[in-house]
């Protein structure tokens, strides 16, 4: 900007206007992603786990102003920094299940609704027919 102030027909006055379009839509975007942050937030808090804020905090896409207007309590804002996320290591997604497997996994804190979960999911397939025996087989 300060180029183009002070050398207004300047040999490089092309390169100076596309750097102003190139920071502009920079600006913008960075925008754009701090508003769509914010109303994920407002939306539903819990949809971020605290080192995803901490590390939003750290690369400036939003701020603990931010935090608060979302209604995020100042006590959560400030734990940020002490908070250790435990990294889950469980391998590689299979692409397909192999012929013949059945195996469901269910994992987590006591109480956390792993048996509701499976409850759901069997109540489910015995409603669908998916639970049949198969006399065939027997």
């Amino acid at each position: 900007m300060d180029y183009l102030l002070n050398y207004p027909s300047g040999k490089h006055i092309e390169n100076a206007q596309q750097q102003i379009e190139y920071f502009k839509r920079q600006r913008t975007q960075k925008n754009e992603e701090r508003n769509q942050i914010i109303d994920k937030l407002r939306t539903n808090p819990n949809s971020f786990t605290p080192s995803m804020l901490r590390t939003h905090l750290d690369d400036n896409k939003i701020t603990k102003n931010d935090l608060l207007n979302a209604g995020i309590p100042i006590e959560i804002i400030n734990r940020l920094d002490n908070t250790i996320t435990p990294e889950l290591k469980l391998g590689e997604t299979p692409n397909s299940i192999p012929e013949g497997y059945t195996e469901v996994y269910f994992w987590g804190n006591p109480g956390s609704g792993k048996t509701c979960a499976l409850a759901a999911v069997l109540s489910t397939a015995y409603k669908m027919g998916y639970l049949e025996i198969d006399r065939a087989r027997i």
